[in-house]
């Protein structure tokens, strides 16, 4: 596991930027400055690429107060499982909610009074409220599944949410912008090559990352299956 002073580091490093090495991330100017912020925004951005990532999923649960239709959502909500709502799903008694979409719900039943009574719907705003379609009529233990949102490294020893094992994938993002920035085409060709791959046998870190941390990818790294005859006694 690399913290973000270490990856900054070995930017510094694969990039050959003479002088001391960087002792931290903060206050820092010229290209040094440059590579620490390299380092954060391809952590960012790659983080970004999709909403889906296995590293970002989380769990949500909150009680429920009666008469409160929109319970209080996560700070790093990014986007919800519309299919994984639960009344005291840890209980015999649980109940599963069924998502509706907003215009239909605000069209229909959520217009005018409601009264309390046992949630049977969620419905998720625009703005990722959720309401539950009726006004709980008593303390339910809410569940739910949700991919957060990419968080920034800021301190030196701040560690991104991208799995350990494929940290390198920021060095060699922010090695192709600092390639870029620097007018060093070989340099950007082989950070390329390993980011992206070549698109025979080698899938690059990206696709790598892609096929463990994305559904139903697995298949993408899996060899094909050896060609075996056989042949009755």
């Amino acid at each position: 596991m690399s913290d973000y002073l270490t990856l900054v580091k070995q930017l510094q490093r694969e990039c050959g930027v003479s002088g001391a090495a960087i002792s931290t991330v903060s206050n820092q100017t010229g290209m040094y400055n440059k590579l620490v912020q390299w380092i954060a925004d391809a952590d960012e951005y790659i983080q970004s690429l999709h909403i889906d990532w296995k590293f970002l999923w989380s769990e949500y649960l909150v009680t429920t107060v009666a008469g409160n239709a929109e319970p209080a959502i996560p700070a790093d909500l990014n986007i919800w499982d519309r299919d994984s709502f639960y009344l005291d799903y840890t209980l015999k008694s649980h109940k599963k909610l069924v998502y509706k979409e907003y215009k239909l719900w605000r069209d229909g039943q959520g217009r005018g009074v409601q009264t309390n009574r046992t949630p049977n719907l969620i419905v998720i705003k625009p703005n990722n409220q959720i309401v539950l379609s009726r006004p709980p009529d008593d303390a339910y233990a809410l569940t739910a599944d949700y991919w957060a949102t990419p968080t920034k490294m800021v301190g030196n020893t701040d560690v991104s949410a991208i799995p350990a094992a494929f940290h390198r994938i920021i060095v060699i993002q922010a090695k192709l912008w600092y390639a870029e920035e620097q007018e060093q085409p070989d340099v950007y060709a082989v950070a390329k090559k390993e980011l992206y791959g070549d698109g025979r046998k080698n899938m690059g870190l990206l696709g790598r990352l892609e096929s463990v941390q994305l559904p139903n990818q697995e298949g993408r790294t899996m060899g094909e299956a050896p060609n075996i005859t056989i042949r009755p006694e």
